[in-house]
């Protein structure tokens, strides 16, 4: 909920979340996993009540402390590999 209205935040970031995996591991030649993260921008007050099932919410504020904690589980060379293919526009047309 957004100022008391439904937005389906969630709901899209869940879908591009999968959309990415897809076009990314297409474009690498092997499994891409993504995760999908909701980062709110300067929120007056955050409440969670129950977090979503597969996707992480935080903060702008808080956006790198998160990521930080997150377990590597890709090498650089790995990385660079996805980065390459995630700058080209060609990656993400369907």
């Amino acid at each position: 909920m957004v100022n008391g209205n439904r937005a389906p935040y969630i709901r899209n970031s869940r879908h591009e979340a999968v959309r990415a995996g897809r076009l990314l591991s297409k474009a690498c030649g092997h499994p891409v996993s993504v995760r999908s993260v909701i980062a709110v921008i300067d929120p007056r007050d955050l409440t969670i009540k129950e977090p979503p099932s597969g996707v992480a919410v935080t903060t702008r504020v808080r956006l790198a402390r998160w990521l930080a904690r997150q377990p590597p589980t890709l090498d650089s060379v790995q990385v660079d590999d996805i980065f390459t293919l995630a700058r080209r526009s060609s990656t993400w047309s369907t």
